[in-house]
Parts: structure tokens; C-alpha cells; sequence
């Protein structure tokens, strides 16, 4: 997997990379450090869990973004791929325990259908909120809060 940094993922130009790899772009977005209150180990549970299936559900040759920005209060952290994307009717559910959008694809991949369940409790137990935006064939987006301080 590639890496680029850069000051926005809309800024920074994909070039051509090989059908067999996927793209990853990471950017700090602002002049503010990129800190919030958080536990270390639940943080990396969420990053793990939603790059997983950025990159599982993204073919080759697809890209993936992280993009960190953070204000005052929070920290904002968003995941975008340009994947398989979920379908409306799907949206509502998948941070339900066991939904699975594609069954056959789930069973094939492995996995129990938890990991957003997880990300999403995680999220909230640390004070933060989660959102998703998607559109079939065209990718996902999910972007997650975190304070930065403590309340």
C-alpha cells in the first residue's frame, strides 16, 4: 500500500499506482496538534477496525483516505474509500452486532460482523460520536469525534 501526506486528500494529486495495490493518503488538515483525551488502545481499535474494512472492501487499484482535523473541542477523524459503498437500505444497520451488508461476500472474507458494532460503543464510551455516508459503488466515508479534552 502507498502512502502520501499532504495538507488535504482534495489537494493531493492520486497518480497511477498498480492494479494490484490500493492507495492510501494521509493528511492533517489545520495548524492545531492532532490530540484528544482518549485511551490509547481503544483509539487503535477504532483506527484497526475501519481501515480493515476501508481496505477490504475497496478493490485493487482503489484509494483510501485518512484525513485528521480537530478545532477547539474535538478531534475529527474520517475514513474515506472509494469501495463498494453500502446501500441506503443497509446504512441504518451496520453498526448493529452480527449485521453483515453482503453475507456471502462476509462469510468468504471471515470476520463476525462486529467490528463497527465495537468501533461504535468504543466511540461513545470515550465521549465521542460516530457518522457514516456511503453510496453503492462509489465508496464510504466514515468519520468519527473525539474530545480533546477531558470532560
Amino acid at each position: 500500500m502507498s502512502a502520501t501526506a499532504a495538507d488535504s486528500p482534495r489537494d493531493t494529486p492520486l497518480e497511477a499506482v498498480p492494479e494490484s495495490q490500493r492507495k492510501l493518503v494521509v493528511a492533517l488538515a489545520g495548524d492545531r496538534p492532532a490530540l484528544a483525551w482518549a485511551d490509547r488502545r481503544a483509539c487503535e481499535q477504532i483506527l484497526s477496525n475501519l481501515l480493515d474494512n476501508a481496505i477490504q472492501y475497496t478493490e485493487p487499484g482503489g484509494n483510501i483516505a485518512l484525513r485528521i482535523a480537530s478545532d477547539d473541542r474535538d478531534l475529527r477523524i474520517e475514513i474515506r474509500d472509494t469501495g463498494i459503498g453500502i446501500s441506503e437500505r443497509n446504512l441504518a444497520r451496520i453498526f448493529e452486532r452480527c449485521y453483515r451488508v453482503d453475507q456471502a461476500r462476509s462469510r468468504a472474507q471471515g470476520g463476525t460482523g462486529l467490528g463497527l458494532a465495537i468501533v461504535k460503543h468504543q466511540v461513545q464510551s470515550l465521549g465521542g460520536t460516530i457518522q457514516v455516508e456511503s453510496q453503492l459503488g462509489r465508496g464510504s466515508t466514515f468519520a468519527f469525534t473525539l474530545p480533546r479534552h477531558a470532560s
